[in-house]
């Protein structure tokens, strides 16, 4: 990007391996991705690396969206995918784990699975991107990953550098990187 745009880490790329790693440790072999498309050949890559295999669905809001009119929210996307896939799952075994980077749609799928008898955490793990601090997943805290980013921070980041663009300075910090959060609970998988 331009040399001066702040990095908040919320991009896949940036907790790609921290997160797959903790997926090989639990020998997943499936996987729904839930990211943007353009972040899938990193984790195609970093799957590769590893040496393990691992089939992956596309479970991305882009193609999601494409395929149930009207959807709106990414949650609501989420949650109407889920039901679709649990309706036809003699075609097709879900995967074991989800990698997602909203906590939004997180919640969609978390919430079609409870209402359908699953578990997360027992029956299928999580992964997700989410904002320190948020309420969001906070009732499912015990049975997911997350993968936590501190807005404060990435404020803080950006005021550092608006401050030092507008004097006319270089910003110290360029590009700025903040790091994630590791939020497991013992029941996470």
């Amino acid at each position: 990007g331009p040399p001066h745009t702040p990095q908040s880490c919320h991009s896949y790329r940036h907790y790609r391996c921290a997160n797959f790693r903790r997926l090989v440790s639990k020998n997943v072999s499936h996987l729904g991705f839930m990211a943007l498309l353009s972040d899938l050949p990193i984790l195609r890559e970093t799957i590769q690396r590893s040496g393990k295999q691992c089939s992956i669905d596309d479970w991305s809001y882009e193609t999601w969206a494409a395929i149930i009119p009207e959807v709106g929210t990414r949650e609501n996307c989420a949650y109407l995918m889920v039901k679709r896939l649990l309706a036809s799952r003699n075609q097709k075994a879900l995967p074991q784990a989800v990698l997602s980077s909203d906590d939004t749609a997180a919640r969609g799928v978390i919430i079609a699975l409870h209402e359908e008898g699953w578990r997360v955490g027992r029956d299928l793990q999580m992964i997700t991107a989410a904002n320190l601090g948020s309420p969001v997943l906070l009732p499912y805290a015990g049975s997911i990953i997350q993968v936590a980013f501190d807005p404060v921070e990435i404020v803080a980041a950006l005021f550092r550098m608006l401050e030092a663009l507008m004097s006319g300075q270089k910003p110290v910090e360029n590009p700025v990187r903040i790091a994630p959060h590791l939020i497991e609970s013992p029941c996470a998988g």
